[in-house]
């Protein structure tokens, strides 16, 4: 692999972590990793600001709900371990261009595109954060604060969710490193546990001691999004409808699956209607969910209704039928059941889409 830093500057780099591995042994201590080309850097130098896609801006939103609107983009962007793209040999970094092109990557692009964004809207502290998770094992997620003795929170760049660092139920179980545009830190402190952890950068152990500056990026400054395609993201809810109707009739053998066709419409306005708060920033809870459901359960007061929203990512179709059977809806033996499906994708730029299924079982009292 070609290093395109400072000779010196590795040895030296090498020459700490050396030394900060015998201290606090097992940890993970990273500093240079490699792009796609196989050309390596110090990890500061993908760490940028970047344009925030046309349309996605709103002077409407505070910065915390701008935040929760970006972190929500980002999660919709499928993920896919290094180790099953390249057979766990490698832990290659793609910059922000390549990942918004193939749209599909681990924890550190969606990190990486999650801290770009949150450094446009000038976010007065964002860093990387290394560490292992209750969940994936060895995860990076992004540190927001609004200064350094504030209590910062913790995001979860692959699925939009975020913790306070003092929050118990947080899934980060150790934390060993944090790194911004000029500057990595390590973790030598005895604690690793978020909620444990001295936050304060002046205890933990500094790449470079000196204030050495942003390093230059070899991120794109800017890039050409496409604009979101209405039409095709129509073309693709009808297709993931139909082939999910034609499924659960498949794995409802000896039953005859009726479906309720007076209803979809007012189920894809349920979802639009979630889409459309979850991208302003809030947080919509089962309760919220439930009462939207409200005006269909008083249009059927014979009939006893479940149904809830499921909110997956674009992924090829096997993995959202796989998804839609979990639920185990179709399990019913009630011969008198009666099903209803809808389907919504929204489009966004750059081809990112928000795929919802709503599902709903009518059963007669």
């Amino acid at each position: 692999l070609m290093c395109h830093e400072d000779t010196q500057e590795v040895t030296a780099c090498e020459s700490l972590l050396a030394d900060i591995s015998k201290f606090r042994p097992g940890r993970n201590f990273p500093a240079l990793v490699s792009d796609f080309k196989g050309e390596t850097y110090f990890l500061c130098r993908f760490i940028s600001p970047l344009p925030l896609p046309h349309g996605m801006h709103s002077e409407q939103l505070s910065l915390e709900q701008m935040m929760r609107r970006m972190a929500r983009y980002v999660s919709m962007i499928p993920y896919q371990s290094d180790k099953i793209s390249f057979a766990g040999m490698y832990d290659l970094w793609s910059n922000n261009a390549e990942f918004l092109s193939c749209l599909i990557g681990d924890d550190e692009e969606h990190a990486l595109l999650l801290i770009a964004y949150f450094l446009q809207l000038n976010v007065p502290i964002v860093r990387l954060v290394f560490g292992e998770s209750m969940e994936s094992g060895e995860a990076v997620w992004v540190l927001s604060k609004s200064d350094e003795s504030s209590v910062g929170t913790l995001w979860n760049p692959v699925n939009g969710r975020f913790f306070r660092i003092t929050d118990p139920t947080v899934p980060l179980t150790s934390i060993t490193c944090m790194a911004d545009k000029s500057n990595i830190y390590y973790n030598t402190q005895t604690e690793t546990h978020p909620n444990r952890v001295d936050w304060s950068i002046n205890n933990w152990r500094k790449l470079w001691s000196g204030t050495k500056g942003d390093l230059p990026t070899i991120q794109p400054l800017e890039i050409q999004y496409t604009p979101p395609d209405n039409s095709l993201a129509s073309r693709e809810a009808r297709k993931i409808e139909a082939d999910i109707k034609l499924k659960i009739r498949e794995w409802r053998p000896g039953y005859l699956t009726k479906y309720r066709t007076d209803v979809a419409a007012k189920m894809r306005d349920i979802l639009e209607k979630i889409e459309h708060e979850e991208m302003c920033g809030n947080r919509i809870t089962q309760e919220y969910a439930g009462r939207l459901l409200e005006p269909i359960r008083r249009k059927f007061p014979r009939h006893e209704i479940v149904g809830f929203p499921l909110h997956l990512p674009m992924t090829p179709i096997q993995n959202i039928l796989d998804a839609v059977q979990s639920v185990e809806l179709h399990k019913t033996i009630n011969h008198r059941a009666e099903f209803a499906v809808a389907v919504s994708v929204r489009p966004y730029p750059a081809a990112v889409h928000s795929l919802w299924v709503y599902l709903a079982q009518f059963t007669p009292k």
